[in-house]
């Protein structure tokens, strides 16, 4: 038997990627967060229990999260080429609108997806530490409706879900149709992210 090709079709990728942040630009996002934590947000979104921050964070003038929104925007870049969409990032660039989420114990943020946008990141500024228990994980559901007889298999491809839990310092991108939610902290430290959605756009050319 000779393989002559093999086409993933209708994959539903997630790209894990490093920020490329040290220690310092980390505890300067924790220290904005705690700082933007003070003013009332009245924001929810899929939050339960847990904060969310208003506006779009990308505007911040902190040099860490000018750092972030370029590597938001690069790692997008890179995701659409191992799936094979090579752009002219000299003609397209991305758009991303960010905001911080920050969950406590108990807290948790049910299944959602984000409609209306190309690509999805979230950034892990901070993480409880590692328990037996699903606390900092990151739940992705697959909304193919792949019968159960196919789910035996497992892996990537067959499974009805997938579970991350991604350390601090990285960020993950996926697709914005793609359901996900994030399982309830059962710890007394918090988790803080900082994710966004990101569209891609032709440059604006001065």
């Amino acid at each position: 038997m000779k393989q002559l090709s093999f086409i993933p079709t209708f994959a539903q990728p997630i790209g894990i990627y490093d920020a490329g942040l040290d220690a310092a630009g980390i505890a300067e996002l924790v220290q904005m967060v705690e700082e933007l934590r003070l003013i009332p947000s009245g924001q929810r979104r899929s939050s339960m229990g847990g904060w969310r921050s208003q506006g779009d964070i990308f505007a911040t003038d902190v040099a860490a999260v000018r750092h972030l929104r370029e590597a938001a925007i690069s790692s997008s870049f890179a995701y659409l080429r191992s799936c094979g969409v090579d752009l002219d990032e000299g003609r397209y660039t991305g758009r991303p609108v960010g905001w911080a989420n920050v969950n406590g114990h108990g807290n948790y943020n049910a299944p959602h997806r984000h409609d209306g946008h190309d690509l999805s990141g979230v950034f892990y500024v901070k993480q409880p530490s590692a328990t037996a228990d699903s606390t900092g994980v990151i739940e992705f559901l697959d909304s193919r409706n792949i019968s159960a007889q196919l789910q035996r298999f497992g892996g990537a491809v067959f499974s009805a879900s997938h579970l991350l839990r991604p350390e601090p310092g990285q960020l993950v991108v996926f697709p914005s149709f793609l359901m996900h939610w994030v399982r309830p902290n059962q710890s007394d430290e918090d988790r803080i992210v900082i994710a966004w959605n990101l569209d891609i756009v032709e440059s604006v050319l001065g």
